[in-house]
């Protein structure tokens, strides 16, 4: 007949309430859990089951599913959407991250640039893109680059603004007698830019002599 060899054994709580000697085995019988012991630990310490990935991927996982625990022996399924990056900030638990948290995390400058040269001494221009976007925007800054001498005699109009309304974000007279690469820090009206919005500039040209500049934006996306 064969022989059968027993460990100790006995429920969670029969098991916790002991505190196994130095590589004593015990067996928690409603748990399904083998402990053991270290001589100090009350219940011993419980090891790994060779089969337990798989129990916790058939109870858990769906498809598109990763493994996440917010406290210890807690795991759960977090379901991964389609272009969706997972992380976890600061004080938060891990979780699909916005486009905001990212850029955080990951360090990146918070804004961007789009620029775009028109000549003041030309001809009337109107409808000149600057930019375009398939997101929402805020306008950050508006910057008037004068990228050569500007000549002393009277300014011109210059405006920036989107399709709808061409002085939607500025309108103003250029600068005379100013020194190449002279910069004007022109004042918004509006900032808001949504969505399929083009940003345009124009000027009313005419101007004497030399007056070259680039009307430069600085813009976050929302």
């Amino acid at each position: 007949m064969a022989t059968t060899i027993q460990i100790k054994r006995g429920t969670t709580a029969q098991v916790d309430a002991i505190t196994p000697s130095s590589g004593e085995p015990v067996w928690e019988t409603d748990g399904l859990k083998l402990a053991i012991g270290d001589g100090a630990t009350a219940g011993g310490k419980h090891v790994a089951m060779g089969d337990i990935g798989d129990y916790v991927a058939k109870a858990l996982f769906d498809a598109y599913s990763i493994l996440m625990a917010t406290t210890d022996n807690t795991p759960v399924a977090l379901t991964v959407a389609e272009q969706t990056l997972v992380g976890r900030i600061t004080g938060g638990a891990i979780a699909s991250l916005t486009v905001a948290q990212i850029i955080t995390l990951l360090a990146l400058p918070q804004f961007t640039k789009a620029m775009v040269i028109i000549d003041l001494s030309g001809g009337a221009v109107s409808g000149i893109p600057i930019l375009h976007t398939s997101r929402a925007l805020t306008l950050l800054k508006a910057i008037i680059l004068y990228t050569e001498l500007s000549s002393a005699d009277a300014g011109v109009t210059i405006t920036i603004g989107k399709e709808a309304s061409s002085a939607y974000y500025y309108t103003g007279t250029s600068e005379i007698s100013k020194a190449q690469w002279y910069e004007l820090d022109v004042t918004l009206l509006a900032t808001d830019v949504a969505v399929g919005d083009t940003v345009i500039c124009g000027c009313a040209g005419g101007k004497v002599g030399t007056g070259e500049v680039l009307i430069f934006l600085e813009y976050k996306v929302n």
